[in-house]
C-alpha cells in the first residue's frame, strides 16, 4: 500500500493547501484512526481559517488518544482563533493536566481566567 501521509506533509510546507487535504483525506480513506493524519490535517485546516473542521479533526483524534495532550492544546487553539475562549480554557487545562507543555497564548488565557488545574 502506498505510504499517503509524508506526502501531506510535503504539500503543506510548501502551502499547497489543495493537494495537502486531497492527500490526508486519501490517508484517512486508506486508515481512518491515524491520529497523526487528523492532527495534522486539523493544523492545516486552522492555518487556513478552518476550525470548525480543525476541531472536528482533532476531536475524531482525541476520541482514539484521549490521553494526549498535544491533540487537546492544538484544538484549544483553534476553539480560542474561532473566539471560543471557554472552550479552549477546558481543553487546554486538560491538556496541562495531562503533562503537555501548553501555548504560551493558551496559558495567558488560563492566567486571566485565573483557572486552575
Amino acid at each position: 500500500m502506498k505510504n499517503y501521509y509524508p506526502i501531506p506533509l510535503f504539500l503543506e510546507k510548501s502551502r499547497k493547501w489543495k493537494h495537502a487535504f486531497n492527500n490526508f483525506d486519501t490517508a484517512l480513506k486508506l486508515k481512518p484512526y491515524y491520529v497523526d493524519a487528523l492532527k495534522n490535517r486539523a493544523i492545516a485546516y486552522i492555518l487556513n481559517n478552518r476550525f470548525d473542521e480543525a476541531i472536528r479533526d482533532l476531536s475524531s483524534a482525541i476520541d482514539i488518544h484521549p490521553r494526549n495532550g498535544e491533540l487537546y492544546n492544538y484544538r484549544a487553539t483553534a476553539f480560542l482563533l474561532e473566539g471560543k475562549k471557554d472552550n479552549a480554557v477546558k481543553d487546554a487545562l486538560i491538556a496541562k493536566n495531562l503533562g503537555f507543555k501548553i501555548d504560551a497564548s493558551l496559558e495567558k488565557i488560563l492566567q486571566e481566567k485565573g483557572a486552575r488545574q
